[in-house]
């Protein structure tokens, strides 16, 4: 064989295992991502009874089951997962969206994002098979 040839092959063969490579990454990356479940807020109505039995109906254009409402120290946020474009088509990344809470019952609540923020195109994450924070990248699963 030539030199020539000899280095073709070599070419070829270096740029099939760097495309292995990199799927393989990619592959293992989603693999590894915490496992989400995802809802969508939506417009609904929210009914509370207070301590003398009276009851409130409040029809909100935002509202999330209470497994997605979390609260810290500055206080209640939810988590969603936003698309992030790669190489090989896009992975998800759990973000922060910090809301205000208005009426809630025993398995919803109404919220209203601060700061000028629109709730999230993609799902708020309701579930998780390990604490998820933000920045983190995860999987969704059904």
């Amino acid at each position: 064989m030539t030199y020539k040839k000899i280095l073709n092959r070599v070419t070829v063969a270096f740029i099939a295992l760097l495309v292995f490579l990199i799927i393989f990454s990619n592959t293992l990356a989603t693999l590894s991502a915490k496992r989400v479940v995802l809802e969508f807020a939506s417009r609904g109505i929210i009914t509370t009874v207070d301590a003398d039995g009276t009851a409130h109906t409040t029809n909100h254009p935002n509202v999330i089951p209470l497994s997605a409402l979390h609260r810290d120290g500055n206080g209640h946020f939810i988590l969603y997962a936003e698309s992030v474009p790669k190489r090989f088509g896009s992975s998800y990344h759990a973000r922060i969206l910090r809301v205000d809470v208005g009426r809630r019952n025993d398995t919803h609540a109404a919220v209203t994002p601060i700061m000028g923020q629109d709730m999230p195109a993609y799902g708020i994450i309701t579930a998780s098979n390990e604490p998820v924070f933000s920045g983190e990248r995860v999987r969704i699963v059904e």
